[in-house]
């Protein structure tokens, strides 16, 4: 990270997760991000919505 702050307004990051894992694999990531001053969402893709749009 870089020792700048970020600027005024909040820059907001969504995480997404790779296939047959969760969100919870960011964790590590989330913090040093929200201490940059990012909002930050890890989202929780379950695999049948993931195995669904595959199959659309």
């Amino acid at each position: 990270m870089s020792s700048q702050s970020v600027d005024q307004q909040t820059m907001h990051t969504v995480l997404v997760h790779g296939a047959w894992a969760d969100g919870s694999g960011w964790a590590k990531v989330i913090e040093p991000l929200a201490a940059e001053g990012f909002s930050v969402t890890a989202l929780q893709v379950i695999h049948e919505a993931v195995t669904t749009v595959a199959a659309a």
